[in-house]
Protein backbone atom coordinates (compact mmCIF):
# COMPACT_ATOMS: atom_id res chain seq x y z
CA UNK A 1 0.00 0.00 0.00
CA UNK A 2 1.44 3.12 -0.90
CA UNK A 3 2.08 5.64 1.92
CA UNK A 4 -0.21 9.16 1.84
CA UNK A 5 1.72 12.47 1.69
CA UNK A 6 -0.36 15.40 2.12
CA UNK A 7 0.85 18.89 0.49
CA UNK A 8 0.17 22.06 3.08
CA UNK A 9 0.33 25.88 1.83
CA UNK A 10 2.01 28.15 4.72
CA UNK A 11 1.02 31.20 4.81
CA UNK A 12 1.65 34.39 7.65
CA UNK A 13 -1.39 35.01 10.23
CA UNK A 14 -1.14 38.43 8.67
CA UNK A 15 -3.17 37.43 5.58
CA UNK A 16 -6.20 37.08 8.05
CA UNK A 17 -7.91 39.41 9.96
CA UNK A 18 -8.53 39.89 13.07
CA UNK A 19 -11.92 39.18 13.27
CA UNK A 20 -10.96 35.84 11.34
CA UNK A 21 -8.84 35.23 13.77
CA UNK A 22 -11.55 35.84 16.42
CA UNK A 23 -13.67 33.33 15.02
CA UNK A 24 -11.29 30.44 14.03
CA UNK A 25 -10.65 31.05 18.09
CA UNK A 26 -14.06 30.40 18.93
CA UNK A 27 -14.49 33.68 20.25
CA UNK A 28 -17.14 35.05 18.06
CA UNK A 29 -20.46 33.89 17.59
CA UNK A 30 -20.33 33.16 13.98
CA UNK A 31 -18.09 30.41 14.35
CA UNK A 32 -20.73 27.44 14.84
CA UNK A 33 -22.29 28.57 11.38
CA UNK A 34 -18.76 28.43 10.50
CA UNK A 35 -17.72 25.10 11.45
CA UNK A 36 -20.68 23.51 9.18
CA UNK A 37 -19.19 24.30 6.17
CA UNK A 38 -15.48 24.45 6.85
CA UNK A 39 -13.51 22.10 9.01
CA UNK A 40 -10.08 23.79 11.14
CA UNK A 41 -7.88 23.38 14.45
CA UNK A 42 -5.90 25.61 16.17
CA UNK A 43 -2.34 24.92 15.82
CA UNK A 44 0.31 26.75 17.69
CA UNK A 45 0.71 30.51 16.93
CA UNK A 46 -2.20 29.56 13.74
CA UNK A 47 -4.53 27.39 12.38
CA UNK A 48 -4.74 24.77 10.52
CA UNK A 49 -7.97 24.78 7.74
CA UNK A 50 -8.76 21.83 5.74
CA UNK A 51 -8.84 22.09 2.31
CA UNK A 52 -11.81 19.13 0.46
CA UNK A 53 -11.70 18.71 -2.69
CA UNK A 54 -14.32 20.17 -5.34
CA UNK A 55 -14.69 20.37 -8.88
CA UNK A 56 -15.09 23.93 -8.72
CA UNK A 57 -14.86 27.43 -6.55
CA UNK A 58 -17.47 26.61 -3.68
CA UNK A 59 -15.61 28.23 -1.13
CA UNK A 60 -17.39 31.61 -1.56
CA UNK A 61 -20.45 30.03 -0.50
CA UNK A 62 -20.66 30.59 3.24
CA UNK A 63 -17.11 30.65 4.34
CA UNK A 64 -16.78 34.06 2.51
CA UNK A 65 -19.97 35.62 3.65
CA UNK A 66 -18.29 35.08 7.09
CA UNK A 67 -14.61 35.55 6.93
CA UNK A 68 -13.90 37.31 3.37
CA UNK A 69 -10.56 36.86 2.57
CA UNK A 70 -10.51 33.08 3.51
CA UNK A 71 -11.90 31.94 -0.15
CA UNK A 72 -9.21 33.34 -2.28
CA UNK A 73 -6.50 31.70 -0.03
CA UNK A 74 -8.03 28.16 0.02
CA UNK A 75 -8.52 28.24 -3.76
CA UNK A 76 -4.73 29.22 -3.96
CA UNK A 77 -4.24 25.61 -2.03
CA UNK A 78 -6.35 23.76 -3.89
CA UNK A 79 -4.75 25.24 -6.87
CA UNK A 80 -1.29 24.11 -5.73
CA UNK A 81 -3.11 20.44 -4.65
CA UNK A 82 -3.41 20.97 -0.74
CA UNK A 83 -4.88 19.47 1.74
CA UNK A 84 -3.83 22.18 4.66
CA UNK A 85 -4.14 25.40 4.65
CA UNK A 86 -1.80 27.01 7.74
CA UNK A 87 -1.50 30.26 9.28
CA UNK A 88 0.81 30.48 11.21
CA UNK A 89 2.64 33.68 13.15
CA UNK A 90 6.02 33.07 12.06
CA UNK A 91 5.22 32.18 8.32
CA UNK A 92 6.14 33.79 5.19
CA UNK A 93 4.09 36.98 3.55
CA UNK A 94 3.52 37.14 0.21
CA UNK A 95 3.37 40.93 -1.18
CA UNK A 96 1.21 39.65 -3.84
CA UNK A 97 -1.57 38.58 -1.02
CA UNK A 98 -3.73 40.51 1.22
CA UNK A 99 -2.11 41.70 4.26
CA UNK A 100 -3.85 43.13 7.61
CA UNK A 101 -2.40 44.40 10.42
CA UNK A 102 -3.90 44.09 13.82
Amino acid sequence: MPYEINKELVLSTGHIQQRTSEILDMKDNQTDELAEILSWERSGFGYKIHIPLHDGPVYDIGVGRICPELPALMMLASLHDCKWLVFDADGPQHKELPQFEW
